[in-house]
């Protein structure tokens, strides 16, 4: 049967271009009042090497900033810091150095000096280190994955480009009939299209 939504735990780093795309598509349910975004954070730079970053990972400033942002503002919040972000460096093409991660704070009304404290307090680097444990031991292993009400984490859905509105609903429904179906192990589209690019990353 199919689940009819209400919440979408959301993992995400601002590293993949993917997982954007996947968050557009979520941010344009959420803004059309279909369901209501859990965001969570999943450090790449922590799965992908077998030693713990050091606390001045740059990699990982972007995440240290969301971290903060959540702490402080709540997930509305962190979502904000996570758009502002996004925009800059996948729609703009921006590196993540401390001009950008400043030009998205602002632009997520986020308080001057959060980007500072976020860079140099080691409880940021620690928020980021507790919060990819989490997502881990539930099992997520890279972004996008999502949950919908509670259910089933499920990796994706993988986008290459944004959705209007229509085909938005329509992935909802057809995500929303796979994790409501508990006989189904696992389903992989063979890919024919021609992958997309972000102006910020190369995929």
């Amino acid at each position: 049967p199919m689940t009819t939504p209400s919440t979408m735990d959301f993992y995400l780093d601002p590293l993949c271009p993917w997982a954007w795309l996947t968050s557009r598509w979520a941010d344009s349910l959420a803004r059309n009042g279909q369901i209501t975004i859990k965001p969570h954070l999943f450090s790449l730079v922590e799965i992908n090497q077998k030693a713990a970053p050091p606390p001045t990972e740059e990699k990982e400033w972007p995440l240290r900033l969301l971290a903060v942002a959540g702490e402080n503002h709540g997930e509305e919040g962190l979502w904000r810091a996570y758009t502002a972000l996004g925009e800059l460096h996948h729609d703009q093409g921006r590196p993540y150095d401390l001009a950008c991660l400043a030009a998205a704070a602002a632009q997520a009304d986020l308080p001057e000096g959060i980007v500072r404290f976020a860079l140099s307090e080691k409880s940021a680097y620690e928020s980021v280190r507790a919060a990819h444990a989490e997502a881990a031991n539930r099992g997520v292993f890279g972004v996008p994955t999502i949950a919908i009400n509670n259910g089933p984490l499920m990796f994706g859905p993988v986008v290459n480009q944004r959705l209007d509105q229509a085909q938005a609903t329509l992935l909802l429904e057809h995500v929303s009939g796979f994790s409501g179906s508990p006989h189904l192990f696992e389903i992989k589209k063979v890919k024919r299209e021609p992958i997309l690019q972000t102006a910020g990353q190369s995929v």
